[in-house]
């Protein structure tokens, strides 16, 4: 019987989720149009930063915990929640390199893969505690690109 009971507790909890990110929960919808507003990023490697403060639609988009990231990686696009998740603090947010391979903290100094869609640690106080930048599911199979979670 605890034999089994172990299996079970196994099953259940030894599968752990493919990253950690402390970034809570929010409500995430953002419209991307490649064919006008957001027309910079059909470039390979182009990212475009979306902020409060800077709603096009307010009364429909959610700019998630501290904004939204979203990059042309190599063979789709990635969103990430612009927040640091090693600071939590919707004040202090990531910046995009400008080949939109990484993202830096400004406060901290921890950088993250953007690129091939991880948000994974690479450097800094995020890596040492394995802190992921969140990532947003894009739906690519329209116009207007659809950000959420």
């Amino acid at each position: 019987m605890i034999k089994k009971l172990l299996i079970l507790l196994l099953i259940c909890f030894g599968c752990e989720s493919e990253y950690f990110s402390r970034i809570p929960n929010t409500s995430v919808y953002l419209e991307v149009y490649l064919q006008g507003l957001d027309v910079k990023l059909n470039t390979i490697g182009a990212t475009k930063l979306f902020k409060r403060g800077n709603e096009r639609l307010p009364y429909k988009e959610r700019y998630g915990y501290g904004g939204i990231l979203v990059v042309h990686g190599a063979d789709q696009f990635y969103a990430f929640d612009m927040d640091c998740p090693y600071e939590v603090q919707t004040s202090v947010t990531v910046i995009a390199s400008s080949d939109g391979l990484t993202a830096i903290c400004p406060k901290c100094g921890s950088t993250f893969e953007i690129f091939n869609g991880t948000g994974a640690p690479l450097s800094g106080p995020a890596q040492k505690n394995s802190y992921y930048l969140r990532r947003y599911i894009v739906n690519q199979s329209s116009e207007p690109l659809i950000v959420y979670q």
